[in-house]
């Protein structure tokens, strides 16, 4: 009798823990999951990645090498960029423009149609006038770069008779038909900042090569 009674209380005892082992494995394991790897941003030539304060593009030329560029934002209205050229034989330091007004545009492109592409970084500032800045660097057979002058407009070349009459910033720069464009309002004399009444103008410039450096030269 008491044999029969202790069986009995083994098998309730093993029922009662194979329900409770099943009640676990149904309800009390936690959730398991595999993440999706991130995808990496390849690096598309058209847009900049964003990282907090920082900005960082890579262009790639037609003939296989590249510039990464980034910017870094002191201020709103004040940057540090960096260029870093890759793949020229003879060049690997880093060129770093100081204190400048912030990137609007970057282009890549080969005004000269030499087969090598140059590179253009088009800064703005913040202030009314919205003025915009031009930098340019040009590939010297794809073995080093060298910084493309860009002529400053002149006190001179504000006159009435002159190519940048009526001239107050708010400009726009732009790649048509192998020419690098700046678009601007024309002011009158009695203007406000808001309101030019004299229409626009377009600026062509065109790649020259000289002697010992690369130069943008106004197209008439």
């Amino acid at each position: 009798m008491k044999i029969l009674i202790f069986c009995i209380c083994f098998l309730s005892l093993l029922n009662s823990c194979d329900r409770k082992k099943s009640a676990k494995n149904k309800l009390g394991q936690p959730n398991s999951h595999t993440e999706k790897p991130q995808e990496k941003n390849n690096g598309e030539n058209s847009e900049f990645s964003n990282n907090g304060n920082n900005k960082v593009i890579l262009l790639e030329t037609k003939s296989g090498k590249s510039f990464q560029v980034s910017e870094n934002f002191i201020s709103a209205s004040i940057s540090n960029v960096s260029i870093q050229p890759k793949g020229f034989s003879e060049v690997h330091e880093t060129i770093i423009l100081e204190e400048i007004d912030p990137v609007s545009d970057i282009f890549k492109v080969d005004l000269d149609q030499n087969n090598y592409d140059e590179l253009y970084i088009i800064t703005k500032s913040t202030g009314s006038g919205s003025y915009a800045t031009i930098y340019g660097y040009a590939s010297n057979n794809d073995k080093s770069i060298s910084p493309i002058n860009v002529p400053n407009i002149a006190q001179s070349d504000l006159a009435p008779d002159a190519i940048f009459y009526g001239y107050q910033g708010h400009d726009s720069i732009y790649i048509s038909n192998h020419k690098l464009i700046r678009k601007y309002p024309i002011f009158k004399e009695n203007d406000q900042n808001c309101c030019p009444t004299g229409g626009s103008q377009s600026i062509k410039y065109d790649l020259v090569a000289g002697e010992s450096s690369w130069r943008l030269e106004v197209i008439d």
